[in-house]
Parts: structure tokens; C-alpha cells; sequence
């Protein structure tokens, strides 16, 4: 998961340090225009201090921008595949936890059943019922943990 995190953040920067498309201020006719081509006639103003540049190759910028939107659906392909394992593991826990518990249920139910064995139990077979009601205490504790 921290892998992921951090492919993440890393194509986040790398989106935020490129421009999202190059733009172009020419003049046609006498008229400044703006644009995202390059000037037709070849033309191009120079931009003042304040503007932002926009990198001079637009195929270069075509192929960042494509290369990062592949980068970026690799990313989200790997935190589909993560989510996908992790709610797998987590159907696989719950199945563990159910048969456990089922486990569990029928331990106790043999604990009762042997208490009522001692309760009923006359003669020489007290001692017997005794010793198999601690054994089943004893197993029930020993795999329920309580």
C-alpha cells in the first residue's frame, strides 16, 4: 500500500511540473491571438516576464503528458488489484472467523452436555463423567481462549 502512496504522489508531481498544454501568443493581421499551435506564418511574439512559457516543442509535451497518462492508469490498475486482494482476504478472514466461531459453539455445546453428564451420573460412573467434563473444559479453553 505505501508503494502505491508514494506512485502516486510521485505522479501527482510530476503532473503539477509540467504545463497541461503549450500555449502560443501570435500576431496575426495585426491582431495578437492566442493559441495552442504554432503560429502559422511563423510569427510568434515573445512573451513578457509575467507570462508563463510554454515549452517550444508541443510534440515533446504531447508525449509527457501521454506518457504520464499511462503511467497514471498503471497506478490506478495496481490499487484496483490491490483493493481486489485486500477485499478477498478480507472474505477469506470472515470465513476463518465464522468457522471458528462454529467451532467454538459446538465445544461449549459438548462442555454443557458433559456437566449434565455429572449431574446425572450415579455410582461408579461419576468419577468418569467428572474426568471427561474437564477434559472438555480443558479443550474448549485451550482452542476458544477463554
Amino acid at each position: 500500500m505505501r508503494a502505491f502512496r508514494r506512485l502516486l504522489a510521485a505522479a501527482l508531481l510530476l503532473s503539477c511540473a509540467l504545463p497541461a498544454q503549450a500555449a502560443y501568443k501570435c500576431s496575426i493581421d495585426g491582431k495578437v491571438v492566442y493559441g495552442d499551435q504554432p503560429c502559422p506564418d511563423g510569427k510568434a511574439l515573445k512573451l513578457s516576464g509575467n507570462e508563463h512559457v510554454a515549452p517550444a516543442d508541443a510534440a515533446a509535451a504531447r508525449q509527457r503528458a501521454e506518457h504520464e497518462r499511462r503511467l497514471l492508469a498503471s497506478i490506478e490498475t495496481t490499487r484496483e488489484r490491490e483493493q481486489s486482494r485486500a477485499a478477498a482476504e478480507a472474505r477469506r478472514a470472515a470465513v476463518r472467523a465464522s468457522a471458528e466461531k462454529k467451532n467454538c459453539d459446538a465445544l461449549a455445546l459438548r462442555v454443557k452436555w458433559k456437566e449434565e453428564d455429572v449431574r446425572t451420573a450415579t455410582g461408579r460412573s461419576v468419577e468418569r463423567a467428572r474426568r471427561d467434563a474437564r477434559r472438555a473444559l480443558e479443550t474448549w479453553t485451550l482452542r476458544c481462549g477463554k
